[in-house]
């Protein structure tokens, strides 16, 4: 593996940065710098191995083009230069015109914002592939760049482009389709207090971005007002999920990679630190130049991917509703947010395995620590349902000060930590995140928790030769104080910074395994396992794995409030009843919070129960401290109802036209569908 290059030994300090403009403007500065020790004046790459895809050369021109003269002449070298726009993760067909939902709304942006700095070859080139996102599939008006249930980051950017590109282009029916999606949009945050991909520190932000610049931008009035509705409400989860004694968002998360799973530099961060400034840890300006990186960087330690998608964050204008800023920044503890969201069906889609439903998001917040749950999981491999984080150190001023608990289910030899090449070559670093195959159920009575997890269907007949479940510490920065397993008892003891952590598991059906409990430390995390099954590879059947159930329930204390001793006693003697006839397991445990009990059906992963002293658990759209729902945009009783009209020509996907995703018979019209 060749050494990385030295990119930002002369990059001149920063400087003092006060305002949202100047951080902004010394991350595009720190961009601009990289992009002219990457790329040559005409445009190619100079690094070793493979340059990066076309979106990474639009964040880059995005950036260079507030820069000087010189600046903007490379940003159009990098436009003329750029690979076609693809979709990557095997989802790109190869269509007839160039598609990716990043690059060609990037193009659209770019020519949107700074379409007279750009040569007459570079703006030809962004106007194809800005035109073609105006287009049906490939482009913004396929049906799956909808707000139906999955991610929402990709059809926030379908509708920027769409509103922002039809009032450019003079299309007034892409214009008409982009305000269809916000009214979806808004009929869900009507119904739901959070989009589907809540609290993502990786895609909320992109999210809350292109809603903003519809709502500054537009000149559609109806685009204008939905579009500012739906930004304050993701302003409101976003903020409401801040801790800022902490300094970062902690979960529970809908999406999240390793760099997020351990409460490090994100998405999430930049946009924090670009709208709310001090306070907000780690510094990506920082953290981002910085050689060597002491911190795990996304997509494997890539430098340029990393810089130029948070200089492309710092393009755009944020302004978060002055009334939630002084809300969070005034908030007093314990604090507590608890909201719905909603999953459409994950059944036999990409690997996925769970049914359409309803997500209960709660956080509790207290001066030291945060403890995130999810009741309903989003399933998608890379989600956290379960998330303690807490400080070592006040006031927090370093990535160092503060640490995540998070859980996986992992197969073979999977692990935080393990390491592999950038998609370029030139940088070795984490895997983007470690796949979690569980569904998982969790409830939550303040820093209670308790957690049942098993191994997703899908998994029926693949060859394992290990299954094993994980509760895990990030420890990049600095080691736990203390990490501690008592085998005989099963639980799991954390010490750090004030603040003590117990897990305490349940049994678990193994396959005819010993169950065995182990701890190790390696690569920046305590990892401790819990082994399901380890021997030969062996296909188990959907049964199996759906009686392999596991799980733990969790316990946070204090060093000011109890010794140790008195902590693990309080954790060791609490309650416990746990069993599983016909299929179908019950829990109840008393802990510091309440007594908590769930009773799941393992094969159909129904819920019988799930109580909180006694009484079913409540699952209010929008309950946070300080902020009653109906202070919010949709929740006042201003939603309009909803509409019967579809704008789609058809519903097929770019990435499977030959799927009968849907036919659709509208009044006064035969079936619709296929490509």
């Amino acid at each position: 593996m060749p050494t990385a290059p030295r990119l930002f030994a002369d990059l001149p300090p920063a400087g003092a940065l006060t305002t949202q403009a100047e951080r902004a403007a010394a991350l595009r500065r720190a961009a601009n710098h990289l992009a002219r020790k990457c790329f040559a004046p005409d445009g190619r790459w100079l690094l070793a191995g493979a340059a990066p895809e076309c979106r990474e050369h639009l964040w880059l021109a995005g950036s260079l083009l507030t820069g000087d003269a010189a600046d903007q002449a490379l940003a159009s070298a990098l436009v003329t230069a750029a690979p076609p726009p693809a979709m990557a993760n095997g989802l790109d067909l190869r269509p007839a015109a160039p598609w990716c939902i990043f690059a060609n709304n990037h193009a659209l942006t770019i020519l949107h914002r700074h379409d007279r700095l750009l040569t007459p070859a570079a703006r030809a080139r962004l106007t194809g592939w800005a035109r073609q996102a105006l287009g049906n599939h490939p482009g913004n008006r396929q049906a799956d760049y909808q707000f139906h249930g999955y991610n929402d980051n990709m059809p926030a950017k379908a509708t920027c482009g769409l509103i922002l590109g039809g009032e450019m282009f003079g299309e007034p029916a892409a214009v008409a389709h982009g305000v269809w999606l916000l009214r979806q949009l808004r009929d869900q945050f009507a119904r739901r207090g959070a989009v589907s991909e809540y609290n993502s520190p990786t895609y909320s932000p992109l999210t809350v971005a292109y809603l903003g610049e519809i709502a500054q931008d537009a000149r559609d009035p109806e685009a204008r007002a939905l579009a500012a509705g739906c930004a304050e409400r993701m302003w409101a989860e976003i903020l409401g999920r801040h801790h800022p004694g902490l300094g970062f968002n902690p979960g529970p998360y809908s999406r999240a990679y390793a760099v997020d799973s351990i409460g490090q530099l994100s998405q999430m961060n930049i946009l924090l630190w670009l709208a709310l400034g001090e306070g907000v840890v780690p510094d990506p300006l920082a953290e981002y130049t910085r050689e060597p990186a002491r911190l795990p960087l996304h997509h494997s330690g890539d430098v340029p991917f990393n810089l130029a998608g948070g200089a492309w964050l710092a393009t755009m204008r944020y302004e978060p509703p002055a009334h939630l800023v002084a809300w969070m920044r005034g908030r007093g503890y314990p604090y507590r947010m608890v909201a719905t969201a909603e999953r459409a069906e994950g059944a036999g889609l990409f690997g996925m395995s769970h049914a359409a439903g309803t997500i209960l998001a709660t956080s509790h917040h207290e001066p030291d620590l945060a403890v995130g749950t999810c009741y309903g999981d989003w399933s998608a491999g890379q989600s956290e349902e379960w998330q303690v984080a807490w400080r070592r150190r006040a006031p927090v001023r370093d990535p160092a000060d503060v640490r995540c608990a998070f859980i996986r289910l992992v197969l073979d030899d999977a692990r935080p930590g393990a390491r592999e090449s950038s998609p370029g070559g030139q940088w070795q670093d984490e895997c983007g995140f470690t796949g979690d195959h569980a569904r998982t159920v969790a409830l939550q009575a303040g820093r209670s928790a308790l957690v049942l997890c098993s191994p997703v269907p899908t998994l029926a007949g693949r060859a394992l030769r290990r299954l094993r479940f994980l509760v895990a510490a990030g420890e990049h920065c600095a080691p736990l104080d203390l990490v501690e397993l008592d085998a005989l008892r099963r639980v799991l003891w954390i010490e750090d910074g004030g603040v003590r952590l117990g897990v305490r598991f349940l049994g678990a059906t193994c396959f005819g395994a010993a169950e065995p409990l182990s701890v190790e430390r390696r690569d920046g995390y305590a990892l401790c396992w819990l082994d399901l099954w380890n021997g030969p590879g062996r296909g188990f059947t959907a049964d199996q794995l759906a009686t392999a159930s596991v799980g733990f329930v969790s316990e946070v204390g204090l060093a000011a409030e109890e010794d140790r001793a008195a902590f693990r006693a309080r954790v060791l003697d609490a309650p416990l009843l746990d069993y599983e006839y016909f299929g179908q397991r019950t829990v109840r445990w008393r802990g510091a919070g309440g007594e908590l009990a769930l009773s799941l059906g393992l094969r159909s992963w129904g819920r019988r129960f799930a109580t909180i002293d006694g009484r079913q658990v409540a699952e209010p759209v929008w309950e946070a401290t300080g902020l009653p729902a109906g202070r919010l945009p949709f929740l006042d009783g201003t939603a309009a109802p909803g509409a019967f009209d579809l704008p789609f020509a058809d519903l097929a996907a770019h990435f499977a036209p030959h799927e009968p995703w849907a036919i659709h018979h509208a009044a006064g019209r035969g079936p619709a569908g296929g490509p």
